[in-house]
């Protein structure tokens, strides 16, 4: 079968028929030429990686000559007398010119069909009564950067029982303060990189003089929280933390806890990463979604720009998640948040998401900030939704308030 999609600038209406049906062809129509060869481009590898052979062309077509439009569907239906149309994009006049064709059509009984993709169905909209395909397509994280032209990296956790019963002990130690949570891990990640890793790669060691200077310079002081300290030895996340002969010394359980205390923010970032990926839903006991990442770093042209000297334009989301063909971007602060930062989440999601994308703000102290409740009529405007440090002291709370954000 041949399908027939009307190119859409979100590029996800361009394939999620296509996830469904299974074409062996698919020909975009549209106006501009250049970027519809990329995106099929894009497409036909995104295929062949999921084990699918899926030929991808394009048609070019002035969106403003009716008459041209109706020439070329009429033209794809004469070559291909298998073709089916997808309306989920496309330009309105393309669309029309379609409605053309199929009136003076009427005893081919031309398939047409419309996806939700907010609800995952299909629409049947010639109405004649044909079985459409069934099933639930679903985008990977990294699947939804390519179809817009990115290309995605991340940290491969190792999650097991003993790591996440890790995770659960790091986050209510930083919750009971985050203010004071963050100027430690800032000595640690400090330490990373002005000191000396041993041999184990566990362990670090700096000369207090030079972390004391170090701050001085940057305004700030040099301290090790005893009360954070004492817990972190307790719980046996850090095994060795000790100030001898002007020389500090930290080791940790494994390099994944060490990888959790010397990153800004990470401690947050893995409560929300491992209570998406927990979520059912109650109807089926499926995963709520079916694919979550924590800090991934998108490169919004997927190329290599080292070969050319230019400049690669990169952006990190804290934690990105997929309900089907909906990504949900995430950023989480665990300490101050400026508008800055909902610009950023803001332009990203759109970029990599389209009209489809959900944004979400969740900040652990945002309800103490002096410019709080600014934050949140801006983050209103821009239609990012907030999950704040009410909500994460309560884990029901949360996992109801993640639940939704999809939706």
């Amino acid at each position: 079968m041949t399908y027939v999609e009307f190119f859409d600038k979100n590029s996800i209406e361009n394939v999620c028929a296509c996830l469904t049906m299974l074409p062996k062809e698919v020909i975009l129509v549209g106006s501009d030429k250049t970027v519809m060869e990329r995106h099929c481009e894009i497409c036909e590898k995104l295929f062949q990686d999921r084990g699918q052979e899926v030929k991808f062309s394009c048609r070019s077509v002035s969106k403003w000559s009716t008459s041209k439009v109706v020439e070329t569907i009429e033209d794809i239906l004469k070559t291909y007398e298998d073709c089916e149309f997808g309306i989920t994009g496309g330009d309105e006049m393309v669309i029309f010119a379609l409605g053309i064709v199929c009136e003076r059509n009427r005893e081919k009984n031309i398939q047409v069909h419309k996806i939700n993709i907010q609800n995952n169905t299909i629409c049947d909209c010639d109405m004649d009564g044909t079985k459409i395909a069934e099933g639930s397509p679903v985008l990977s994280v990294e699947e939804n950067v390519r179809i817009y032209g990115g290309s995605t990296s991340s940290y491969e956790w190792i999650l097991d029982s003993d790591f996440e019963a890790d995770v659960k002990t790091i986050w209510e130690i930083c919750k009971k303060n985050p203010t004071s949570w963050n100027a430690q891990i800032g000595v640690f990640n400090t330490m990373q990189k002005r000191g000396t890793i041993t041999t184990d790669e566990l362990t670090m060691s700096a000369r207090i003089d030079d972390l004391e200077q170090y701050y001085r310079k940057h305004d700030g002081t040099y301290h090790i929280n005893p009360a954070i300290k004492n817990l972190l030895m307790e719980k046996k996340l850090v095994t060795k933390l000790e100030e001898v002969d002007g020389v500090i010394t930290v080791s940790f359980k494994n390099a994944q806890v060490k990888k959790c205390l010397t990153t800004a923010g990470q401690a947050l970032e893995m409560k929300i990463y491992l209570t998406a990926k927990k979520l059912k839903d109650k109807k089926d006991n499926s995963n709520i979604y079916n694919d979550v990442r924590t800090g991934v770093t998108i490169d919004w042209d997927g190329k290599d720009a080292s070969a050319t000297n230019e400049v690669d334009v990169i952006n990190e989301i804290d934690v990105l998640m997929m309900h089907n063909m909906i990504p949900v971007f995430v950023s989480c602060k665990n300490g101050a948040v400026t508008a800055d930062e909902l610009y950023k989440l803001n332009t990203v999601s759109e970029r990599f998401g389209g009209k489809y994308a959900k944004k979400v703000l969740v900040s652990s102290v945002l309800q103490n900030l002096y410019n709080g409740e600014d934050l949140k009529q801006r983050a209103k405007d821009m239609n990012i939704k907030i999950i704040t440090d009410d909500d994460l002291m309560d884990d029901k709370q949360l996992e109801n308030k993640l639940k939704n954000m999809w939706s």
